[in-house]
């Protein structure tokens, strides 16, 4: 499920101040890799706006793993969280058991599933 591929249409388009960035995403391992390497300004504009949570359920129709990433960008909104492309990275893998560990951020390891911090 984390590599199937949805059509072009309905990619992630990765924005900063409002401007596609060029890159985009069609799978969720795509979208955790590229989470970890953002630049910050890109991350928190996506993380403010809801971004990531309301593609996941608009997308692929995982109310559970939405509601669950909607919860990381309301507590980066806030500031009781500064790392939330880790938090994002680890709900997505757990979510889908990954057997094989995705990209972490620069400021943590990645970890395949099951692993707890």
């Amino acid at each position: 499920y984390m590599d199937v591929p949805v059509p072009g249409g309905r990619a992630f388009v990765f924005t900063r101040t409002g401007a596609p960035t060029g890159q985009t995403v069609r799978t969720l391992r795509e979208l955790v890799d590229a989470i970890a390497k953002l630049p910050p300004e890109v991350l928190d504009g996506h993380l403010r706006r809801g971004d990531f949570s309301q593609w996941i359920l608009d997308v692929f129709a995982d109310r559970e793993l939405s509601h669950v990433i909607a919860q990381v960008e309301a507590a980066h909104a806030t500031a009781r969280i500064t790392d939330a492309a880790v938090k994002i990275v680890r709900r997505v893998a757990a979510r889908y058991e990954l057997a094989t560990p995705v990209a972490g951020p620069a400021n943590g390891p990645a970890r395949p599933a099951g692993a707890r911090p």
